[in-house]
């Protein structure tokens, strides 16, 4: 074991766990190398420390479990507020994009003019009448978008000829 230094052997084994024979040869080398007998030392000390800490108790201080257990309850429910701004960093730019969608939705249906019917060529009023009421029914010789006014619809729905 003079070749062998003791770290190597306190590295791998613990003091406690040494046999008579390993000790004696750390004895004898000890004996020989001072850097060895400060690093055996220093494993026995370790030894003991460790030992009396083993042993040394402490006390809980008062509400100890009752803080521990507010803290704990704190970190798994997280506030509302918290959960809010998660959800708004996670989805707020398709809320934000549907919203303006939606918006420019409702001012385009609001500011457009009416929709009419598409305008239709005038027909050729082939087996019809001059009859004002059958151009008004059919719509012939007139363009879609024509409007008639009130009058003009009660004259042909009530026209002179009938009442003969």
């Amino acid at each position: 074991m003079k070749s062998d230094h003791v770290i190597k052997v306190l590295d791998q084994l613990s003091v406690s766990h040494l046999s008579e024979h390993q000790r004696k040869l750390i004895a004898e080398h000890i004996s020989h190398c001072s850097r060895c007998e400060r690093a055996f030392q220093a494993a026995q000390m370790a030894k003991v420390l460790l030992r009396e800490r083993a042993v040394a108790t402490t006390e809980v201080p008062p509400f100890f479990q009752q803080k521990v257990l507010a803290r704990l309850r704190e970190k798994q429910v997280p506030p509302i507020a918290d959960t809010f701004w998660e959800m708004w960093r996670a989805a707020g730019l398709l809320v934000s994009s549907m919203t303006a969608l939606v918006l420019l939705l409702l001012a385009l249906s609001f500011s457009s003019p009416g929709s009419s019917p598409p305008e239709e060529p005038p027909e050729l009023a082939v087996g019809f009448s001059d009859d004002p009421a059958e151009r008004v029914i059919f719509g012939v010789g007139q363009l879609a978008n024509d409007e008639m006014t009130y009058d003009q619809v009660l004259a042909v729905i009530y026209s002179p000829e009938d009442a003969r």
